[in-house]
């Protein structure tokens, strides 16, 4: 009985992992800005921006009518980022906390005329140096509309630590709906065993 009870609450444990999100304001909806359209300046978004030659954040809010800066719609709910007039990367920290199977990714669109938008996102480890995974690169040319987003993603394994992760974009790109979500966490031996040893147990009991 001991044994099924630590299997089991394992399993509970790991479970509750599964699918969580580790990100947090990954669509920029935190906080609502004052304005529709442009927000340059905007703080409190839980990025960080580093950029040779951009100004600031700007976070846009949609509101339904015709944003003639980008798309008049985020790819998700109602706001979306923009590095003010350059080009660079904003980054946020996150923990993983079990060896785990991860998805990651963004959304990313292209601003009024400007050339084409090229973008990508990169998980790099706690220190922000060394690239672990990387995304499928995305590039908007400026004969598409502006109102397309296009998505780039990918996955891979973390171990158990903290990491950062990038969304790079050109002058001309916009980004929206970032995450990075455990889908499935890597069973470390000891659980495995466990679980086969209550498995084992359970057998003999139906046995008898």
């Amino acid at each position: 009985m001991k044994k099924l009870l630590i299997a089991g609450v394992l399993s509970i444990s790991l479970n509750s992992v599964v699918h969580s999100a580790l990100l947090v304001n990954g669509s920029f909806e935190d906080p609502v800005q004052l304005y529709p359209g442009n927000n340059t300046g905007a703080t409190g978004i839980g990025w960080t921006l580093v950029t040779l030659d951009g100004v600031s954040h700007n976070v846009i809010r949609t509101d339904g009518s015709g944003y003639g800066g980008g798309p008049d719609s985020a790819f998700d709910a109602t706001q979306y980022y923009d590095i003010t007039n350059g080009s660079g990367y904003i980054w946020q920290s996150f923990t993983v906390g079990a060896d785990s199977e991860v998805a990651f990714g963004a959304a990313f669109s292209r601003r009024d005329n400007l050339s084409m938008a090229n973008a990508s996102v990169g998980i790099y480890d706690s220190t922000n140096t060394t690239l672990v995974l990387s995304s499928t690169p995305v590039s908007i040319s400026n004969e598409e509309s502006q109102e397309i987003w296009k998505s780039s993603l990918g996955t891979g394994i973390l171990t158990v630590g903290t990491y950062v992760i990038r969304l790079n974009m050109e002058n001309a790109a916009n980004a929206d709906a970032a995450f990075v979500n455990v889908v499935n966490v890597v069973p470390e031996p000891t659980a495995a065993l466990l679980g086969a040893m209550g498995l084992l147990t359970l057998l003999r009991r139906r046995r008898h």
